[in-house]
């Protein structure tokens, strides 16, 4: 999809992904749009793959502590309790 070009920019722009919560449009002059709701970025392609690559390390390690976490709840859950029948 192609869109025209804004009056602060004068690149056309062709969508190259979209989702529920964000867009990332290529223009002509070789930089990414990110746009996220009301905020729209403009990074070269190398800043947006290290982005992702941040939001990817970030996501694996959330869910590593996640997934560490509910396995001590089961390990706190489940100890025998002590002189007690």
């Amino acid at each position: 999809m192609k869109f025209p070009p804004r009056d602060d920019h004068q690149c056309v722009r062709t969508r190259l992904a979209q989702g529920s919560l964000a867009a990332v449009d290529e223009c002509e002059c070789g930089m990414l749009q990110v746009h996220i709701g009301a905020m729209t970025f403009r990074v070269a392609a190398c800043a947006l793959a290290e982005l992702c690559d941040t939001f990817s390390q970030a996501m694996f390690e959330y869910e590593r502590r996640r997934q560490s976490s509910e396995e001590e709840a089961l390990t706190f859950s489940f100890a025998p309790t002590r002189g007690k029948a």
